[in-house]
């Protein structure tokens, strides 16, 4: 069965109206793991460089050890920002014989087979051969190697639970940045220590190699909670789409500006009610305490364009992030815009006024 799914997947690429599209986009990707496999490679060799130096006298592991919640965290968001969920055309098998948790499974199995998955051993074999083979044993070496691989395995399934949680409710959304930022602010203002904990933890592990088995349970809970979540929802009832009275704010008071204000309050209209640009709406908003890691210690030896960059950064993500999907966004409705008494210059400042 799995032969046949993966079948039914690969026809499904190679049949499908976006092939060259998704072609070139799959170049693009490429490309770019290629680039961070190189950069990973290069941090893995000079990593212990860069720990003697900021944590001078101290065990290499240990202080490698205090940087893993970091990386953890930042791979997270990255997850969540960037990794698709797993995705497979499983409507046509629910109306024949074909077990749901099996199809489930498949799609879990999977997920993988993920370049975020890989990407960390091209960082962790360096190092382990550098550092990691002088300081440890053999037993604790493995134990310590495992638990690094298998946190990358908590990592995948707890992005995408949260992920598929998030696209099923705005409150999910909102109540995760709530808990991320909390997370944040508790170990940036030195409330606990959180990456120390982390760090303290995996120390645990190295005087205690049993400790690695929990890292095993912790995967098999959160492959069953996907699991249980993807096969609660293989019905046909759950995938039609529920028709329900759209509402959102009301901005027609933007209108007294004129024919921009008109065209902006349609275009905050559209933020509003989508998903995509509601979230990159958002992601500005959380991108203001950006200054926080550049203006927290100020030296006076800095380059000031090295604040004044930060100020643009902090002001302008919004421009960034929405003006290079705004062609794209608005490109379905182009034809109806071009029939109407308004020029296509005036539609393009409006988004920018």
């Amino acid at each position: 069965m799995k032969r046949t799914f993966f079948y039914f997947a690969w026809r499904e690429l190679t049949r499908s109206a976006n092939l060259r599209k998704n072609m070139a986009a799959k170049g693009v990707l490429i490309f770019l793991a290629i680039y961070f496999s190189l950069v990973a490679i290069m941090l893995g060799f000079n990593l212990n460089e860069y720990l003697e130096k900021t944590y001078p006298g101290e065990s290499l592991i240990t202080a490698f050890n205090s940087l893993i919640f970091i990386y953890i965290g930042f791979e997270f968001v990255i997850r969540i920002m960037v990794q698709a969920l797993p995705t497979f055309g499983f409507q046509p098998f629910l109306i024949i014989p074909v077990k749901r948790k099996r199809i489930a499974r498949y799609m879990l199995n999977k997920s993988l087979l993920h370049f975020f998955n890989f990407l960390p051993l091209l960082l962790i074999i360096p190092f382990t051969f550098k550092v990691a083979v002088k300081e440890l044993d053999t037993v604790t070496l493995i134990a310590w190697l495992v638990s690094l691989y298998l946190m990358i395995f908590v990592n995948h399934f707890l992005a995408i639970y949260v992920k598929w949680r998030t696209n099923e409710s705005n409150k999910v959304f909102y109540g995760f940045l709530v808990l991320a930022a909390g997370v944040f602010a508790i170990d940036y203002f030195e409330v606990f220590d959180t990456t120390g904990a982390f760090g303290e933890f995996y120390d645990l592990i190295v005087s205690n190699p049993a400790l690695v088995l929990i890292f095993p349970v912790l995967i098999v809970a959160l492959y069953f909670l996907n699991h249980n979540y993807l096969w609660s929802r293989f019905y046909l009832d759950e995938l039609s789409q529920k028709k329900k009275e759209a509402s959102t704010h009301d901005f027609s008071w933007l209108t007294q500006i004129g024919d921009y204000g008109r065209m902006l309050s349609l275009e905050v209209k559209m933020i509003a009610r989508n998903k995509r640009p509601r979230t990159t709406a958002m992601m500005s908003v959380l991108f203001i305490f950006y200054g926080l890691l550049i203006y927290k210690d100020y030296d006076s030896e800095m380059p000031e364009f090295i604040f004044v960059l930060g100020g643009m950064f902090m002001t302008g993500i919004f421009g960034m992030m929405y003006g290079q999907f705004f062609p794209a966004w608005h490109s379905r409705y182009y034809p109806f815009l071009m029939a109407q008494n308004v020029k296509m210059k005036q539609i393009l400042q409006s988004a920018f006024f």
